[in-house]
């Protein structure tokens, strides 16, 4: 690994694991990019996306990928009802990337009622963290949508992505860089956990 990757690695995990960035809700395009933003606008959502997104990439190819969307899809939909906007959600995300990754790297492929529960837990607690704090009905309407879009979209591309270097490249090394790339997002999220949750000071 070269020395620009450990100075990416280390400056993700310098980052303290904090609640999601507060945004406002708003009308028109504005709005709508904003929902879109918020989904990656924390560690905890891009690392939950990001393992999500290797874990599902690895049932592109099965009957159970529809599943598994509709799942995470369902889910996210439902933290949004259930969830109100400041609720802290990172120490929730950190977990479920790590077993995510945890099992995108162990077993890829495999266990597919397990990777739709974990993406339905996933989606759950995205869910919650892209719920807009403050604005008009109709702004936090527009300002939710970005964010299924946003979501919704990050994770379809990252299962993509994966499942077409699998599908483009047969080597193994392919695979097993898949993997291994898996496991230091897992190792990353289950350190930006214990610095979440250790007490301060």
């Amino acid at each position: 690994m070269t020395d620009r990757w450990h100075r990416w690695i280390w400056l993700l995990l310098a980052v303290p694991g904090t609640p999601a960035v507060a945004h406002d809700a708003s009308s028109g395009l504005r709005g709508l990019f904003a929902g879109v933003g918020h989904s990656f606008s924390t560690p905890s959502q891009v690392l939950c996306l990001l393992a999500l997104g290797l874990l599902a990439g690895g049932l592109v190819r099965s009957g159970w990928f529809p599943w598994l969307g509709g799942a995470s899809a369902a889910a996210f939909l439902a933290g949004l009802a259930a969830g109100h906007a400041g609720l802290p959600v990172d120490a929730p995300l950190f977990a479920a990337a790590f077993l995510a990754a945890a099992l995108a790297a162990l077993l890829p492929g495999r266990l597919p009622s397990v990777a739709m529960g974990l993406l339905a837990a996933g989606g759950f607690l995205l869910g919650i963290s892209a719920l807009p704090d403050s604005g008009t009905l109709v702004g936090k309407a527009v300002t939710i949508a970005g964010s299924v879009l946003g979501a919704g979209l990050g994770l379809v591309c990252i299962a993509a992505v994966a499942d077409a270097i699998t599908a483009r490249f047969a080597a193994p090394w392919v695979a097993m860089g898949l993997r291994v790339i898996a496991a230091w997002l897992g190792a990353i999220a289950l350190v930006m956990l214990a610095l979440t949750v250790a007490p301060a000071g």
